[in-house]
């Protein structure tokens, strides 16, 4: 099955649904349980959102995409609600396939999203990119196309894909943002083996300030760093880390 409509080379083996889903055993509560041990810091657990796991499997069940992403998104919420039980405070779900499907998320997609993050008791982030199988851009389309319908996700914050464009969708949508609204920032591009430099993502970040407050930004890779060599990921990590140093310096005054 083709991923995405831009190359339709791009290919991968999918899942075929042959009857109804049914909740199994997903060990989120076990894997974030011991990342979060192994950790002074707060681990985020990132799941793959229902949309998603419609696109990339084969309904050979259900009469529409619409049915098949409800029934995952009621799993997929009461395995939210055990992370949550558990004392993850900070999840993320993914739904990376929403800009090549706009008039679906403005019909029913966020509708199914609400519904997998409902009486969840963490912290929810909703990641948005334009697709990232083999670090290829999959989808056509604008994050724009996606509103206004996108600020009735119940999210606190969106983490969005933007290095890759160099902010040139930052620049797009920030103004459509309500105040109380947290923004994941891309800040190095995931797509390219090009190195970003810590004054490159720190200028990057000071554009981000000047349009919206520093407390409601935070700092984030565009996307996942699956198909990245190690050395490179870990480059880009550390540029977007010493990046944010020195800008987090700036404002505090303590460079």
């Amino acid at each position: 099955m083709a991923i995405g409509t831009l190359d339709l080379s791009i290919r991968m083996p999918d899942p075929v649904v042959e009857t109804k889903v049914a909740r199994g055993g997903m060990p989120l509560v076990r894997h974030w349980q011991f990342a979060q041990a192994h950790s002074a810091k707060l681990v985020k657990v990132c799941v793959t959102g229902p949309h998603m796991l419609a696109k990339r499997a084969w309904n050979e069940v259900y009469a529409s995409d619409r049915e098949l992403v409800f029934d995952l998104a009621t799993i997929l919420n009461a395995e939210l609600r055990d992370l949550a039980h558990a004392g993850c405070r900070f999840i993320q779900v993914d739904e990376p396939v929403w800009v090549g499907y706009p008039e679906e998320v403005k019909a029913w997609a966020v509708e199914a999203f609400n519904r997998t993050v409902e009486d969840v008791d963490a912290k929810i982030t909703l990641h948005v990119c334009y697709g990232n199988y083999q670090r290829a851009r999959l989808f056509p389309g604008t994050y724009r196309d996606l509103f206004p319908a996108l600020l009735g996700a119940h999210a606190s914050q969106l983490v969005l894909e933007f290095a890759v464009d160099d902010l040139a969708q930052f620049d797009d949508i920030v103004g459509l943002f309500p105040k109380t609204l947290e923004l994941g920032l891309g800040v190095v591009d995931v797509k390219t083996d090009d190195l970003e430099t810590p004054e490159g993502v720190a200028a990057r970040l000071r554009r981000a300030i000047a349009r919206i407050s520093p407390d409601r930004l935070y700092v984030t890779p565009d996307c996942g760093l699956k198909y990245t060599r190690r050395e490179v990921a870990f480059a880009k990590l550390k540029a977007m880390v010493e990046g944010a140093r020195i800008v987090r310096g700036e404002l505090t005054g303590q460079r």
